[in-house]
């Protein structure tokens, strides 16, 4: 069993009287097997009894250093060439997109012949300047 446990302590007035209050212990007990969600909703309320008044609710967040940070989208972000959120820049923000570039390997006989003419017609003008 978990117990949340207030005790006003004892104390004494100017003329060394014992001050009393109405209430001197406020004690929640919160069974063992009682979910995270019932462990706060016990909590709250041990609060609500203790005089604390707040709107909404005890919960628990997890912190920001537990959560997994994407550096790299940060400093994208702050950055004038890619602050528009664009994530496929590189670095500097060169192109780095694939377009779907083929192995030679992957080549057709076909594709060959006509790459092989685009670098003949490529040295041509070359050569001709």
């Amino acid at each position: 069993m978990y117990k949340f446990i207030h005790e006003e302590p004892a104390q004494e007035d100017v003329h060394g009287f014992k001050t009393t209050h109405h209430t001197n212990r406020i004690e929640f007990n919160v069974d063992d097997d009682a979910s995270l969600d019932e462990m706060c909703d016990a909590f709250q309320h041990f609060l609500m009894a203790n005089g604390y008044s707040f709107d909404g609710n005890v919960e628990i967040v997890p912190n920001e250093e537990d959560e997994l940070r994407d550096y790299k989208a940060m400093q994208q972000d702050i950055t004038e060439l890619n602050g528009d959120g664009n994530r496929e820049r590189g670095r500097y923000g060169e192109d780095t997109h694939d377009y779907n570039r083929k192995s030679l390997w992957d080549a057709t006989p076909r594709e060959w012949d006509a790459a092989a003419k685009k670098l003949k017609d490529k040295n041509k003008f070359i050569k001709n300047k």
